[in-house]
């Protein structure tokens, strides 16, 4: 599914669904946030984000929220999610996950 989703992506799916509107933009980022966790944050590294984050798309540690809109919330480079996530079991599970592949302790709550 994850191959699946970045075929979509560089193919035009996130295009498509910019122009077909909000609604069908957020199935797709929705169909994001089905994957499990540790698919999701593939390719996060300390310099750049998860693969299958950018504009447009969102960020994918924020992402089971859907009006997160593009902010990034990378746990080096952002400090990680807003306060408005602190009790987000997904964003929280996301952002965990991503502290643990980077191995930084997560951090306090801005």
């Amino acid at each position: 599914m994850l191959e699946h989703l970045r075929r979509i992506g560089q193919t035009g799916g996130l295009a498509r669904a910019k122009r077909l509107g909000n609604a069908a933009l957020a199935a797709w980022r929705a169909q994001l946030q089905e994957l499990p966790v540790e698919r999701l944050i593939e390719g996060i590294s300390r310099e750049a984000c998860c693969g299958l984050c950018g504009p447009g798309a969102g960020c994918v540690i924020t992402g089971a929220d859907p009006m997160s809109g593009d902010g990034c919330a990378h746990p080096v480079r952002e400090g990680g999610p807003p306060p408005p996530y602190k009790n987000h079991q997904r964003i929280q599970a996301v952002y965990r996950a991503a502290c643990t592949r980077l191995k930084i302790k997560p951090a306090e709550w801005r």
